[in-house]
């Protein structure tokens, strides 16, 4: 008597096509990541205050290889000063270069950011569970 065989050579159908949604999926992910991470590059330069122009225009982002994060932020060397601000300070000769008060342009950026992700993550979520 011949023995019982389950045949799951379709298996390799449902397979490619999951791979598929699954690249699909991953491609609206990371378009949804780096459309979140274009619009919060403009609200940045806009927020960053402009004396000479240099912290707004270092304002930039990168993705991450796998396309699955994004970092933001402004490269010019005195752009964590000019977030959080200085204590009285003096150069190497003694003279007084004074106080310099916060300004947060980083944190009222992430403060708008935060509804444009809350809604990327629900269009996202809408548009992969309909």
């Amino acid at each position: 008597m011949p023995e019982p065989v389950l045949d799951l050579s379709g298996l390799s159908v449902l397979t490619s096509t999951v791979n598929a949604l699954v690249a699909a999926e991953k491609k609206l992910v990371s378009g949804t990541i780096e459309h979140v991470a274009y619009e919060t590059k403009h609200i940045m330069r806009y927020e960053a205050p402009v004396r000479s122009g240099g912290l707004r225009d270092s304002v930039s982002y990168n993705m991450t290889r796998a396309a699955s994060s994004a970092v933001i932020g402004a490269r010019a060397p005195h752009s964590s000063i000019v977030e959080g601000g200085t204590s009285m300070r003096k150069n190497r000769n003694g003279a007084s270069r004074g106080r310099m008060p916060p300004n947060p342009f980083v944190e009222r950026t992430s403060i708008q950011v935060t509804r444009l992700i809350d809604a990327a993550v629900d269009a996202v979520w809408e548009t992969i569970h309909p």
